[in-house]
């Protein structure tokens, strides 16, 4: 009986881990409407344009789900999580130099932006 209740502990953390990540995804989710909006008036671009943000975002689900299974067989659940956490690490701090070059440079290269561009 004191095992189990020892093994019960060992997976608390864990679940508390994972539960957080699933919150920050779907908060991370919910702003893209809100940004996006937001992103049309300060880049100066239309509707159709911003739409490739959400096809980016809903895209990578569609292109990437067969390699991060393959990654998941090769490396094991808790490396395969790990890489694919510093994957999103990675994208969310090329949010900055896009952020400062108000450009979607390296968010998403078909929309890019240029003050050339911008209305006079």
């Amino acid at each position: 009986m004191m095992q189990k209740a020892n093994n019960s502990k060992s997976y608390l953390i864990p679940i508390i881990l994972v539960t957080s990540l699933f919150f920050l995804w779907g908060l991370a989710y919910g702003l893209l409407d809100v940004l996006n909006k937001h992103f049309q008036e300060t880049l100066h671009i239309n509707k159709m344009r911003s739409t490739l943000l959400q096809a980016a975002y809903f895209g990578a689900y569609f292109l990437m789900a067969l390699p991060a299974g393959w990654v998941m067989n090769k490396l094991g659940y808790k490396k395969g999580i790990i890489a694919g956490l510093l994957l999103y690490a990675a994208g969310a701090l090329l949010f900055y130099p896009s952020a400062q070059q108000a450009s979607f440079l390296f968010s998403s290269p078909p929309c890019s932006y240029s003050p050339a561009d911008s209305p006079s």
